[in-house]
Parts: C-alpha cells; sequence; structure tokens
C-alpha cells in the first residue's frame, strides 16, 4: 500500500475513532466519518466495507496499543525489574492521558454490544499467554532473591490498569477544583509520580 493510501486509512481510522467515542457504535454514522475524513463516501466504502468492520479496526488498534505498552516495557533488558514496572505505568498514563475516552468507550461498548467481548477476549488471551508469563517468571526470581515481595501478575496490571484509568474518569470533577492551566500541568505530573509509587510501595519489601 503507498503512502497516499496509507495516510487516507490513517485518516478514515482517526475520524472513525472520534465519532465512536462520541456517539458510540450505534450512533455513529459512516456519511459523518467521511467528511471528517476528507474522503467520499464510496472511497471510505473502498476501506471499509461496513461500519462493524471499521469499528472492529478501531476497537483492535487501541486494544494493542495498550497491549504494547506493556510488551515494550518488559522487553527493556537493561532495565531493573522496579524500573521496567516504573516505565509501564508511566507509558500507561501517559497512553491515558492521551486517550483519555477510550477506556470508558471500551466498557460502554462491552456492555452495550456483548458481541464485542469476543475481540477484547482474544486480545486479552494475547497478553495473557505471552506477555504474563515472562512478566510473572521476572517476578517470581526477584521474590525469590528477597527483592521484592512476591505478587501475581495479573492482580499488578489490574492495579496500574485501574489506578490509570480511574483518575482520568473523574476529569470532570477534578478539573472542577483546578484554577490555572499551570496548577492543572502540575496535578497531572504528581499524580502519575504518585500512581507509580503506589504501584511500587506494593513491590518493594518492608
Amino acid at each position: 500500500m503507498d503512502n497516499k493510501k496509507i495516510n487516507k486509512k490513517d485518516s478514515i481510522l482517526a475520524a472513525a475513532e472520534k465519532e465512536f467515542v462520541v456517539k458510540g457504535y450505534e450512533g455513529a454514522k459512516m456519511t459523518a466519518i467521511a467528511k471528517l475524513a476528507g474522503v467520499t463516501h464510496a472511497m471510505l466504502h473502498y476501506y471499509f466495507t461496513n461500519k462493524e468492520t471499521l469499528f472492529n479496526e478501531v476497537f483492535e488498534n487501541k486494544f494493542k496499543l495498550v497491549r504494547d505498552v506493556f510488551y515494550m516495557s518488559f522487553a527493556e533488558s537493561k532495565l531493573s525489574l522496579i524500573d521496567k514496572i516504573r516505565l509501564s505505568v508511566e507509558k500507561h498514563f501517559d497512553f491515558v492521558a492521551k486517550n483519555p475516552d477510550i477506556p470508558l468507550f471500551i466498557l460502554s461498548e462491552l456492555r452495550s454490544n456483548p458481541e464485542r467481548v469476543e475481540i477484547f477476549r482474544e486480545g486479552i488471551t494475547n497478553l495473557v499467554n505471552n506477555a504474563f508469563p515472562m512478566i510473572q517468571k521476572e517476578l517470581d526470581e526477584e521474590a525469590e532473591k528477597g527483592h521484592i515481595e512476591k505478587v501475581d501478575v495479573v492482580q499488578l496490571v489490574l492495579d496500574i490498569v485501574s489506578l490509570n484509568v480511574f483518575v482520568f474518569a473523574a476529569r470532570d470533577i477534578i478539573n472542577s477544583f483546578i484554577t490555572s492551566p499551570k496548577e492543572e500541568r502540575l496535578f497531572w505530573r504528581k499524580r502519575k509520580l504518585e500512581n507509580v509509587e503506589v504501584v511500587l510501595s506494593r513491590l518493594i519489601k518492608k
């Protein structure tokens, strides 16, 4: 696929993401996506035969980005385990900061469209079967050496995701008591550091 076609497809995916996040799968319109992407309706259907195909690619792409946060962080072989975990919290936080509506969008679609669960399950299975055993092995080795507390990788990842997602889900409430852009930047910088420390405190030996 040449660069022009790649750019058009990327424009469609970016427009579709905006439309789906704001209106959900049922409310999103292909005509609106085409207009937002700057392509004709026919061109949109050239790349994606129907709305479900387009939605599935948006959904899968976003999940892969989340999954790759953990893959890439733990693939940094030169880092210590603690630094890998620190990096994974920070990278996931940054991803959610750039895509604050995506987690709630995914949860909403899973609740309203149970058939989406299968797509999500496939992505989770890939993560659990490939990345989790590698991470668990490192956690167990460090625990046996007495460097960290013993922890289950599933619980660790849930801690990271829960901490990072919740704070952005509540951002409208948080923003209501922030009085300036400078204060807002400071708050989110502190919040990222706090989430890192909370996760690491579960691991570090008392």
